[in-house]
C-alpha cells in the first residue's frame, strides 16, 4: 500500500471544521491487513508516533 493511500485512510474529515477525538471509532483499523505486519510497522515507526503523540498533548496543554 502506498504511503499516500495510507495517509488518506487515516485522515480525519471533520464535518464542521473541528476535529473531535470522541467521534473517532477506537476499533477502526483502516488499511490494516495483518497483525504481524502491523507489529513490524509499529516497531519501525514507534519513535515518530511517540513524537506525534507528544506534540498533540503539548498542543492541547497550551490551550488549557
Amino acid at each position: 500500500m502506498a504511503k499516500q493511500r495510507i495517509r488518506n485512510l487515516l485522515q480525519a474529515t471533520p464535518k464542521d471544521g473541528r476535529f473531535r477525538m470522541a467521534d473517532v471509532d477506537p476499533d477502526s483499523t483502516p488499511g490494516l491487513k495483518s497483525r504481524k505486519r502491523m507489529s513490524r510497522d509499529l516497531k519501525k515507526h514507534r519513535a515518530k508516533l511517540f513524537n506525534l503523540q507528544e506534540r498533540l498533548f503539548a498542543e492541547h496543554s497550551d490551550r488549557s
